[in-house]
């Protein structure tokens, strides 16, 4: 198995979604129909199998789509077929008809995806923008593939599949918090409290910064209650749990929160849980075994323990 990094332009709307992706049975590379190549090789003929100075991809080889207009990697395919020249067909079915530059196809099956707005940029999978140039293709060594696939399968840990959901954002002070509703009454009302400040007092300073704090309100296919986020970063697109208490359980509960709302929202750049003191070295263990950042309160402020990226 080889890797190898896909280079395109972005051209349609459609290519901003994840589905695009991975609804995409084929790819083209260069040569086309007008290449200077033909001014000195035979053009190949149609259907030819790795026709002259095409890719040289493999059934199985993996490759990382990199979208040169936004700098991002937001999808992985694998090679199911050969490469084979076809340019007419190339023309078919792209708007812009590509044949003339893009002749080669290779049958190809989405394996992870992400929207363009949610995707890695180039440079953290270790590939530097200038080693891209005019290329259509260019080969990756296991270490950069396999961050790759760190950053585009397994940080969000599935397959597109469509989600029946409404989804919308709502400002902080709607719906109620979710959570405790196996506890005592008056402990309910309690950590409730504790943990509206927490959030009220995180809000007011990220918003004295100039972030837009929201809540996600999800209303899933079949439920006649929705379900509430604790905190979306509309600024910084982060979801956000908090969490009154710093147990073991409450951590547990935030990541299967966390877990279950993000599968139903958008361009989710980061998730953290949000504490009132900072948790046990083993809880934060726990929490970047999930990537999840953990915040908490500092002095008159908050910190984190992801270089500040969620304050």
């Amino acid at each position: 198995m080889a890797f190898w990094l896909k280079i395109g332009y972005f051209t349609v709307a459609q290519e901003a979604e994840a589905d695009y992706w991975l609804k995409r049975d084929w790819v083209n590379d260069s040569p086309g129909r007008l290449s200077g190549w033909w001014r000195t090789f035979a053009k190949p003929s149609k259907g030819q199998v790795y026709p002259t100075h095409g890719p040289r991809y493999e059934v199985g080889d993996r490759l990382v789509v990199y979208t040169t207009n936004f700098g991002v990697c937001p999808a992985i395919l694998e090679v199911v077929g050969e490469p084979y020249w076809d340019p007419d067909r190339v023309d078919a079915r792209t708007p812009e008809g590509d044949g003339d530059d893009w002749g080669v196809v290779t049958p190809v099956k989405g394996l992870w995806a992400m929207k363009v707005s949610a995707a890695p940029p180039i440079e953290e999978i270790g590939v530097a923008k200038a080693r891209v140039q005019e290329k259509g293709h260019l080969s990756l060594s296991a270490a950069e593939y396999e961050e790759a696939e760190r950053l585009i399968a397994r940080r969000r840990g599935k397959r597109w599949s469509a989600q029946p959901v409404t989804s919308s954002i709502v400002p902080l002070e709607e719906g109620n918090v979710e959570g405790y509703e196996v506890r005592r009454p008056a402990t309910v009302q309690k950590a409730e409290r504790r943990e509206a400040r927490l959030v009220a007092d995180f809000a007011a300073t990220l918003e004295a910064q100039g972030d837009e704090l929201m809540r996600n309100k999800v209303l899933p296919k079949g439920r006649t209650h929705p379900l509430y986020s604790d905190i979306f970063n509309c600024t910084r697109k982060q979801l956000i749990e908090a969490k009154a208490g710093a147990t073991r359980g409450d951590i547990r509960m935030a990541i299967g929160q966390l877990a279950d709302y993000e599968r139903y929202i958008s361009s989710v750049s980061g998730r953290a849980v949000l504490l009132d003191a900072r948790p046990h070295r083993d809880l934060l263990a726990l929490l970047e075994s999930q990537e999840i950042a953990a915040i908490w309160r500092e002095g008159e402020g908050f910190a984190d323990n992801a270089d500040g990226r969620f304050v």
